[in-house]
């Protein structure tokens, strides 16, 4: 019987031995062809999206789809998975946009000076 695992948070300094054990303690590894560091796979989905209502009469949106392929990059997890490798991918899931901070926080002052400017009162008519 085939069985797939994962063992996470792996420190920088593991060595074989201790991916050995790792593996190890999931029983006993009958065929491997390779071990190759590997890029995290990607599926597109037809209708990812799926509007449904609630048995109050709220709509929800359910996030699936069906699965219509797996990226095919020759790195990817799910490549080496298939071809029977251990597949060893660096993930990295802080989703910050570096990119949009320096942007953002030149509004920082700005609203900053809004919440201090003295409010001016409305008179009714």
């Amino acid at each position: 019987m085939s069985r797939k695992l994962f063992v996470g948070n792996l420190p920088y300094e593991t060595m074989e031995t201790d991916l050995e054990t790792l593996f190890g303690q999931a029983g006993t590894v009958e065929t491997v062809t390779g071990v190759r560091v590997t890029c995290l796979s990607r599926r597109r989905f037809e209708n990812p999206i799926i509007e449904k209502v609630d048995p109050h009469g709220r709509s929800y949106f359910w996030i699936a789809g069906t699965r219509v392929s797996w990226s095919r990059n020759k790195d990817a997890d799910h490549e080496a998975i298939a071809e029977g490798a251990v597949s060893l991918t660096p993930l990295h899931l802080d989703s910050t946009n570096y990119g949009a901070l320096d942007q953002l926080r030149t509004w920082e002052s700005a609203i900053r000076a809004q919440r201090r400017a003295p409010k001016t009162r409305r008179t009714r008519r």
